[in-house]
């Protein structure tokens, strides 16, 4: 009788109606009087006393045990439902060796009866409770056997390849191997395993030319060397996948002493954010010492050219003014 009050209240209030019950002409007006003695609502103190009265055989309904099974199966039905969704989802029928293996797997927890009845409802064509004592009486197949042998070969050739191989390289591994097995065999086999490969990750492009904008002449000529310090710099965008995002870097190289000269991190391409950050601060650690430099970006890089950069100076930006801006013809 789960409730706010405790216990011992409950059992003192039904022992007082027990008592008070000779004194009055109905169950009502005993009710009414110890629900007024002990502050209760009166349809409180009745329902304890039906459920006493159901528990104890009295009067027909369903026990509080009875009523506390239900409620545990309830939860196991709902359960189980979504296992089964989670494992055979989107299939006319599942196979019956994967059937077979998820009764094995749930039998101990919640019974092969109850597992069959609800997977029957759950799934089209799912194996009743005498099919599932049925096949595993009967004798290993050969595709059984040959299952049996196959997929501990391929969960160990899964982990020796750090897990990555989805079905098409796993397929090819295995005939390089030796074994005669079709693609949708290995699928099959990958499945009823457990291992999976994984997926190639969204592709990122740092270079976008933009073919509307002119572009600065290749003053380089993929001649990436230089004489002395501040001579050439290369500059270029690179990504880093972290759990939040990509984080863009924008990193100033200077080619004669091959040292980072300049570089940046942001969440965004935008060039007054990254790139032109970085070559600002490689225009800082020069004391904006930048005579006879030559600034080189990958084509589609997005950098400034001169003009833009002349415009952000006179807007109240350090940008190294006048630096000569080249970029591949390619």
């Amino acid at each position: 009788m789960p409730g706010p009050y405790l216990d011992e209240f409950r059992q003192r209030a039904l022992r007082m109606l027990s008592e008070a019950r000779p004194d009055h002409k109905t169950d009502h007006a005993a009710i009414k009087h110890v629900a007024a003695k002990l502050g209760v609502n009166p349809e409180t103190l009745r329902l304890w006393k039906k459920r006493v009265d159901v528990d104890d055989g009295r009067q027909p309904g369903t026990s509080s045990e009875a009523q506390a099974e239900i409620k545990r199966l309830k939860k196991q039905v709902a359960e189980l439902e979504k296992l089964g969704e989670r494992v055979f989802r989107d299939r006319a029928r599942p196979p019956l060796v994967e059937m077979i293996a998820f009764v094995d797997k749930m039998r101990d927890r919640f019974g092969v009866e109850l597992v069959c009845r609800v997977m029957r409802q759950a799934e089209v064509g799912f194996l009743a409770a005498r099919g599932y004592r049925v096949a595993k009486a009967r004798p290993a197949s050969a595709r059984q056997l040959r299952d049996e042998l196959l997929i501990p070969e391929i969960t160990r050739l899964h982990a020796e390849n750090y897990g990555v191989y989805a079905v098409r390289k796993m397929h090819a591994l295995l005939r390089r191997q030796g074994w005669v097995i079709g693609r949708d065999q290995t699928g099959r086999l990958m499945r009823i395993g457990g291992v999976h490969g994984v997926k190639r990750s969204k592709r990122v492009f740092t270079t976008r030319p933009d073919p509307a904008n002119e572009k600065p002449r290749d003053l380089v000529q993929r001649r990436f060397t230089a004489d002395a310090p501040r001579r050439l710099w290369v500059a270029d965008v690179t990504y880093v996948a972290t759990w939040s995002g990509f984080a863009y870097v924008a990193f100033v190289t200077d080619v004669f002493s091959r040292r980072i000269v300049g570089w940046n991190v942001a969440s965004t391409l935008k060039a007054d954010i990254l790139s032109l950050q970085a070559l600002n601060m490689a225009a800082w650690a020069a004391d904006e010492n930048l005579d006879g430099l030559v600034h080189h970006a990958d084509h589609g890089l997005d950098m400034r050219t001169p003009a833009e950069v002349e415009a952000d100076y006179y807007a109240g930006l350090d940008t190294p003014l006048g630096t000569p801006v080249s970029q591949d013809a390619r």
